[in-house]
């Protein structure tokens, strides 16, 4: 096996198990709230501190990847999740008093590996296709996309047989796996980390907060959606649980297919009409998940909001790349972290909001994230020069 084969083996399969990963707690939402008997607002809070963890984390990444490189990052962001999915695994087995601090513990676990893999993954993607970084990325968060669908399933499955906790049991094992697989060879352009100036920061164009917005906005819009899917569906919709969690598999399912999809299109399509239309339609689609009625509906509603939320973050990120093309590292830092963000906010908002207006009007009224964000995209449009 070659290095490069190695190399991109490993980034993009690291990508679908981060994906699988991340939806742990939405698709143990039921199981948290119902059977361990966490709050909806508790259920919520869990997000702040992840993506807390995972913004600081983004921001100081790139400072530590100069010093040790990036690999180091990638390798911490596998121990991190084998943790955290071990974790989740020994809920059951936590006193009642023990079982927030235990959550706590997991949240800013993943929060870790959510800043370290997002810079090591998406530097890496860039790194390895320099010419093709739109495809490259929306490549890569396909494969996230792929890990987040297929994740609901194996939860939902395993739940099935009266042992969900074996679900994060097998992508703990999983992770071990390809962090001794990482190991084998060097991994393409990890090594030009260290070659940075002494301050990764100098210089970094200015315009690149105003990107990092962007994926500010798209967080909230796209955590709105998807963290609380199948509570939505199961105790404010009576969906039923395999219903719920197919939903939420075919958002994340039809959000792997439009990137996929994004890279045939961005072959004869220009980003920015593109993003527009998928802007225009994720606005659409929060007053028509809220419909929902029965679980046909369901799959169908959320399939076409992940459709519509589907290649937005690639396209922010390499419009971004394309704008400093030597500041990547600090593309990757600055969006990720912004997208942080904007996740930890759309996880959390939700479940206050919802104790004082229903559920259903605060995802209808969610569809102003998508707007702004299309009025962001065409605002930066304007300013064909970086400050």
């Amino acid at each position: 096996m070659s290095t490069r084969v190695h190399s991109v083996g490993v980034i993009y399969i690291a990508s679908l198990l981060q994906g699988a990963v991340f939806v742990g707690f939405p698709a143990l939402s039921r199981v948290l709230t119902q059977e361990l008997g966490i709050s909806e607002t508790l259920y919520g809070s869990l997000y702040v501190p992840m993506v807390a963890v995972g913004a600081v984390v983004s921001f100081i990444g790139t400072s530590i990847a100069r010093k040790v490189g990036i690999y180091p990052l990638l390798a911490s962001g596998f121990a991190a999740n084998a943790v955290a999915m071990i974790g989740l695994a020994t809920l059951p087995r936590v006193p009642t008093a023990g079982l927030y601090p235990a959550l706590l513990t997991i949240a800013l676990l993943m929060g870790v590996s959510l800043g370290v893999m997002g810079i090591a993954l998406n530097t890496g993607a860039m790194k390895l296709f320099p010419r093709d970084r739109s495809r490259a990325l929306a490549v890569l968060h396909a494969a996230l996309g792929l890990g987040a669908a297929g994740g609901p399933l194996v939860y939902s499955s395993w739940n099935a047989r009266g042992f969900w906790e074996g679900a994060p049991i097998l992508f703990a094992g999983l992770t071990g796996v390809l962090l001794a697989i990482s190991r084998w060879r060097p991994i393409e352009g990890f090594d030009q980390m260290q070659s940075l100036a002494s301050d990764p920061w100098r210089n970094v164009p200015r315009r690149l907060w105003s990107r990092g917005g962007t994926a500010f906005l798209y967080g909230v819009a796209e955590s709105t959606l998807a963290a609380w899917a199948i509570l939505f569906l199961t105790q404010h919709r009576a969906v039923s649980e395999p219903d719920a969690a197919g939903a939420l598999s075919a958002f994340w399912l039809c959000m792997t297919a439009g990137r996929l999809a994004c890279v045939i299109v961005l072959r004869r399509v220009e980003p920015f009409p593109l993003v527009t239309v998928l802007l225009i339609a994720m606005a659409v689609m929060f007053p028509v998940v809220t419909t929902t009625g029965t679980g046909v509906f369901a799959i169908f509603g959320y399939g076409l909001a992940g459709l519509a939320c589907s290649a937005v973050f690639p396209i922010l990120m390499g419009l971004a790349s394309e704008e400093a093309p030597e500041h990547l590292p600090q593309v990757s830092s600055i969006l990720s972290a912004c997208l942080l963000i904007g996740l930890g906010l759309g996880s959390f908002w939700v479940g206050p909001l919802s104790t004082e207006i229903p559920m259903s009007w605060v995802l209808r009224l969610s569809a102003i994230w998508p707007v702004l964000l299309l009025g962001a995209v065409i605002a930066l449009r304007t300013k064909a020069s970086i400050p």
